[in-house]
């Protein structure tokens, strides 16, 4: 799942600065997120056709 950056960038740009930061760790959240997803599939990945 791709992150829309233009769209988190446009919606940081429309908020207030207090709510920034709140902003800033979500994204980091969702980059951490998809990180960890993206590592399982890899070792999934790599055992699926490791049985080959």
């Amino acid at each position: 799942m791709p992150i829309d950056y233009q769209l988190l960038l446009q919606m940081a740009y429309e908020m207030p600065g207090q709510r920034f930061t709140d902003f800033q760790a979500t994204v980091e959240l969702m980059e951490t997120i998809g990180a960890q997803c993206n590592k399982g599939l890899s070792k999934r990945s790599k055992a699926i056709n490791a049985d080959d």
